[in-house]
């Protein structure tokens, strides 16, 4: 079965320290796995792990099951410099470049793109940038994927 690539990209969006995603590469499903659950199984005897916990367990020891990188964390300061390079307006990536001072600054970017009316061209930009990221590295552990990003 091929992975879709905007399943991996849409489980991408929601990141927190102690999230950690996990993909099969037989179904292409992507599991979540919660690691301050895991350490705390280590101090529990077996009989008092919930099954919750004995499943993310199971899926970070199952070879079927690789853990995805923070593809999004890793490309989205590039995508939005990137973006800026890229625009034919000179004055609008310069405003844009002015809220970009580190890896924090999505959020001020996206509002920003919003008040020069390119949200939507931002969103295309990035989901594209992001696709390429993620194609990268379904080839390096060769999965097979399908792009269904036409669909968007």
């Amino acid at each position: 079965m091929a992975v879709k690539i905007l399943h991996i990209i849409a489980s991408l969006e929601y990141s927190a320290p102690h999230l950690r995603k996990f993909l099969n590469k037989k179904t292409g499903s992507v599991d979540d796995v919660v690691s301050f659950m895991l350490e705390a199984a280590g101090t529990m005897k077996e009989d008092d792990i919930p099954d919750v916990i004995k499943e993310m367990r199971d899926i970070v020891k199952d070879p079927d099951y690789v853990e995805i990188p923070d593809l999004f964390t890793e490309n989205i300061y590039r995508s939005m410099l990137s973006f800026c390079a890229n625009l034919d307006d000179g004055e609008k990536a310069k405003k844009l470049m002015s809220v970009l001072k580190d890896e924090s600054s999505y959020k001020k970017f996206r509002y920003r793109c919003l008040k020069l009316n390119l949200l939507k061209e931002f969103e295309m930009f990035q989901l594209s940038f992001l696709k390429g990221a993620v194609e990268s590295w379904l080839k390096s552990i060769n999965v097979d994927y399908e792009d269904d990003s036409r669909a968007v």
